[in-house]
């Protein structure tokens, strides 16, 4: 199984993308097995998309729009065909003959998007809330050798520890090993800060797990692929992808990774989840991102936090 613990029966669950552009594709296995389980999964992203180019969004708040596959972005340059959760809606509906539809917010800060969260929690019913992470600096606490690029995924998973207690809430990653540009990101720093949350619950499993959601994961990738410019390929998903086809070592995943190719393993795949609340509270710049109000701000917070810290010292690899 792709999710390896138990949900109450017909239940609605929540996947939203940490940190912007693919993220929310990466939890795509998980809503596809738990819609085969018989729950209905709702999805949101906090997007790189344009929201104020889209042309007849439905507007749920200043903040928080629905789309679907019948909407368009305004322009004709080539930031105007980024879109990719359209896209996916157009796969879904393509694949399963069923309109679907996704939430997607941007430029809001961790008590903003808490606010949203807490919104869809009531408008949807939501019982379980899975915040999914492509790559796995969320985790990150803010004295790592390297914190890649932690501001959004800080946001969304302050902003889910502030929202309502009334639902299951974890912190889902997955792509271990393709952190971090230039290789500069520790993964044995992510394995240090893993093992420092597993007293407040840890799962993993792999998207092998269920080669038929597995499957249709790549379909979509794929659909998403031809659909899209070649600049806005996800080298994260390409990456899992690549793990998937059984592929190991440095490779290159896609065309924007043929000179610094990405080491792809069986880890690559799996998916690992963890509370929250705890990866929120062990975020040593947690106040400084409740208190501000964009990213930006987030962003710049979290800069003079890191710069205010004694210097980290050599990398931390792994002995093997």
């Amino acid at each position: 199984m792709i999710v390896p613990f138990g949900l109450k029966p017909n239940s609605t669950v929540l996947l939203s993308g940490c940190g912007g552009g693919f993220d929310f594709l990466c939890g795509v296995p998980l809503g596809l097995e738990l819609e085969k389980r018989g729950h209905r999964v709702v999805y949101s992203n906090y997007t790189f998309s344009n929201l104020s180019g889209i042309s007849q969004p439905k507007i749920i708040t200043d903040h928080l729009v629905e789309v679907t596959s019948s909407d368009t972005m305004k322009g004709s340059d080539e930031w105007s065909r980024y879109f990719p959760e359209k896209v996916f809606c157009e796969w879904q509906e393509k694949t399963f003959n069923e309109p679907t539809k996704m939430y997607l917010y941007a430029a809001v800060s961790a008590q903003q998007l808490a606010a949203i969260f807490n919104l869809l929690y009531e408008k949807e019913g939501i019982d379980y809330h899975f915040v999914v992470d492509g790559g796995c600096d969320g985790v990150f606490r803010g004295d790592e050798y390297d914190l890649g690029t932690p501001a959004i995924d800080a946001v969304s998973v302050i902003a889910a520890s502030l929202s309502n207690k009334l639902c299951d809430k974890r912190y889902v990653m997955t792509a271990f090993g393709t952190e971090g540009v230039g290789r500069s990101v520790s993964h044995a720093e992510v394995l240090r800060r893993v093992s420092e949350l597993m007293e407040s619950g840890l799962a993993v499993s792999s998207i092998t797990n269920n080669r038929e959601a597995a499957k249709l994961f790549q379909q979509a990738f794929e659909y998403m692929t031809a659909n899209m410019p070649i600049k806005f390929q996800s080298t994260i998903v390409s990456s899992i992808c690549s793990s998937l086809r059984g592929q190991f070592g440095d490779r290159a995943v896609n065309a924007k990774t043929d000179i610094s190719p990405v080491w792809v393993s069986p880890l690559t795949s799996l998916i690992w989840y963890l509370d929250i609340e705890a990866v929120a509270k062990s975020k040593l710049y947690y106040e400084e991102v409740v208190q501000e109000q964009t990213p930006i701000a987030v962003h710049s917070a979290i800069e003079r936090f890191v710069k205010s810290r004694p210097p980290h010292g050599e990398k931390e690899s792994i002995p093997i």
